[in-house]
C-alpha cells in the first residue's frame, strides 16, 4: 500500500504536480471546482469516461499547491489502481506523512470511487468524524454514484456533471481565438470548426482529423467501456445482447420514438426488461431521453417518450440533419419536445419552442408547428437552429446551429 499511495502522491516528496497530470488547458469546470474547495460538503465530479475529470483533480491539487497548501496536507487515491479499504488508505497515509487527521486542514481527491463497495456509508464515517477533512470524488457516469448516494450522504453531497467539451472549449483547446462579441466576423472560421467539434468532443481526441481514429477512439475507449465494463460491473442481471441491440437501435435514429409493445415484439423480449435495459443505457450516459411536454412539465406525458445518444459523436452515417437536432438536445439538455398527432415540436425549453431545421433556406411553412404550438400555449416567442439563416420572422428567432453551440441561445 506504500508503494502505491507513494506512486500516487509524487507531490509528497517533490512538492510539486507532473505537468502531464495537470495540464495545460483548463477546463470551465475548474472555476466551479475552487469555489467548492471552500464548502464542507463532499464534491462529486461524474461524467461521461474521457471527459477530463481526473485531469481536473491534479490542475486542484496543483492549484492547491501553488497557493501554499502543504503537499503533504493532499492525498489523492485512484480506485481504477486498486480497490482498498478507506481506512486502510487513510491509516497508512497518516503513517507515511507522520500525521495526525485530528488536527488541520485536509483535502482527500478519490477518483474512480464507485468501483469501492459501499462506498457512500464508508466515506460517511470519515465526513462525519472529521470536519476538517474536504473530498473530491469523481467517478465514470452515472453509475453507483447519484443512485448510491442519495440517501446515505442526503445533506452532505453536491454533484458537478462534466459534459463533453463545449465549442468554446474545444476551439481553445485547440489554439483557435475567436472573439465572442465578433462571431459574424469569424463566420467562416466557425462553420468550418463546427463540424469537427461534432466528431470530436473529449480533450484527447479534440486535436484529431482523421475519422477512422477519431471513431476507434469513442467505440473503444468511450461506448464499449461503459457498455462491457461499467454497465456490466454495476448492474447483475444485464443483458448484453439486448443492451447492445438497444444501443444500436437509439445510435442508428436520434430521435427514436419509444413504443415498449413494438420492441418487446420485434425483439422478443419482456417488456419491463426493456424498460429496465433502456434505464441502464441512460444511468450509464450512453443515451438521454426525452418526455413528450403537455400542459405543464410536470403533467408531461408518459406516452411517446424520444431517446438520444447523449452525444451525437456516437453515432456515424445518420442524417446531418438528426446529428445537429441531437447536438441541441445534448447542449441544451432538453427534457422535452412536444407531439400532437402529426404536429411536432423538437424541444421544449422553459416552455419556449425550438425546432431544428438544418437546411440553408428557411420556408415559411416550416414554421407552422412552432406557430401552432404558441398560440396553443400563448406563448410569445419560439426559436428554429437552422443551417445558416439568421433572423426574425415575427415573434421567432432564427439562429444557425453553430452560433448556438458556440454562443447558446
Amino acid at each position: 500500500m506504500d508503494e502505491i499511495l507513494t506512486l500516487l502522491n509524487p507531490w509528497w516528496k517533490s512538492g510539486t504536480v507532473k505537468k502531464v497530470l495537470a495540464k495545460e488547458f483548463r477546463r470551465d469546470m475548474f472555476k466551479e471546482l475552487i469555489k467548492a474547495k471552500e464548502i464542507k460538503q463532499i464534491t462529486t465530479l461524474y461524467g461521461l469516461r474521457r471527459v477530463g475529470k481526473s485531469t481536473l483533480l491534479f490542475q486542484l491539487i496543483d492549484e492547491l499547491i501553488n497557493n501554499k497548501t502543504d503537499p503533504s496536507m493532499i492525498l489523492y487515491f485512484s480506485f481504477d489502481q486498486k480497490v482498498s479499504d478507506l481506512n486502510d488508505i487513510f491509516s497508512e497515509y497518516s503513517m507515511l506523512n507522520q500525521l495526525d487527521l485530528e488536527n488541520g486542514k485536509y483535502f482527500f481527491f478519490l477518483d474512480e470511487i464507485q468501483k469501492l463497495k459501499d462506498w457512500q456509508n464508508k466515506i460517511k464515517i470519515y465526513y462525519d468524524l472529521y470536519p476538517n477533512i474536504k473530498f473530491f470524488i469523481s467517478g465514470s457516469s452515472n453509475l453507483g454514484l447519484r443512485k448510491n448516494a442519495s440517501e446515505s450522504l442526503a445533506g452532505r453531497i453536491q454533484f458537478l456533471r462534466l459534459e463533453p467539451l463545449s465549442f468554446d472549449e474545444w476551439l481553445k483547446i485547440n489554439k483557435i481565438k475567436i472573439e465572442k462579441n465578433k462571431t459574424n466576423l469569424y463566420q467562416k472560421e466557425l462553420k468550418h470548426n463546427f463540424i469537427w467539434y461534432l466528431k470530436t468532443p473529449f480533450p484527447e481526441i479534440a486535436p484529431l482529423r482523421e475519422d477512422i481514429l477519431i471513431r476507434k477512439y469513442i467505440d473503444d475507449f468511450i461506448v464499449s467501456r461503459i457498455l462491457f465494463y461499467d454497465i456490466s460491473k454495476e448492474f447483475k442481471d444485464v443483458d448484453m445482447d439486448l443492451l447492445e441491440t438497444l444501443k444500436n437501435i437509439f445510435f442508428n435514429d436520434p430521435g427514436f420514438i419509444i413504443n415498449v409493445d413494438a420492441l418487446a415484439r420485434d425483439l422478443q423480449r419482456g417488456k419491463e426488461n426493456i424498460l429496465k435495459h433502456i434505464n441502464y443505457l441512460n444511468q450509464g450516459l450512453i443515451t438521454r431521453t426525452v418526455k413528450n411536454y403537455r400542459k405543464g412539465e410536470l403533467s408531461s406525458s408518459r406516452k411517446f417518450k424520444k431517446i438520444y445518444p447523449y452525444h451525437p459523436c456516437f453515432c456515424y452515417g445518420i442524417d446531418e440533419s438528426k446529428l445537429i437536432e441531437n447536438l441541441i438536445v445534448s447542449i441544451l439538455d432538453a427534457k422535452y419536445y412536444w407531439r400532437e398527432k402529426e404536429k411536432e415540436v423538437d424541444i421544449i425549453q422553459h416552455k419556449i419552442p425550438i425546432e431544428v431545421k438544418y437546411k440553408n433556406t428557411i420556408a415559411n411553412d416550416d414554421l407552422k408547428n412552432i406557430i401552432y404550438f404558441m398560440q396553443k400555449f400563448k406563448q410569445l416567442k419560439g426559436i428554429m437552429i437552422t443551417k445558416a439563416s439568421e433572423e426574425k420572422r415575427g415573434s421567432i428567432k432564427l439562429i444557425p446551429a453553430w452560433k448556438v453551440a458556440f454562443k447558446g441561445i
